[in-house]
């Protein structure tokens, strides 16, 4: 069904990748490491729950103000 093809497409090495981050990480250098991704990133799934302190909005702000080069971020909302 829908979620066996979800799943299918993001665990496909074609569209998604994995990558470990140094020790002494923060959330803004994760941040600052996905804006500047080249090819850029489409997508940012957090499922580690990484990110922390910071609205999804925030992060799609925070993305934008540092270079990601996409005119815009959609992102769920608490609503």
């Amino acid at each position: 069904g829908d979620d066996g093809r979800v799943l299918h497409v993001l665990t496909s090495p074609r569209v998604a990748s994995v990558e470990a981050v140094a020790e002494g990480w923060t959330v803004q250098t994760i941040l600052e490491r996905v804006a500047k991704a080249r090819p850029p990133l489409h997508a940012l799934i957090d499922t580690g729950a990484l990110i922390t302190g910071l609205s999804n909005e925030d992060v799609a702000r925070e993305l934008l103000s540092l270079g990601l080069p996409l005119a815009a971020v959609v992102f769920l909302d608490a609503e």
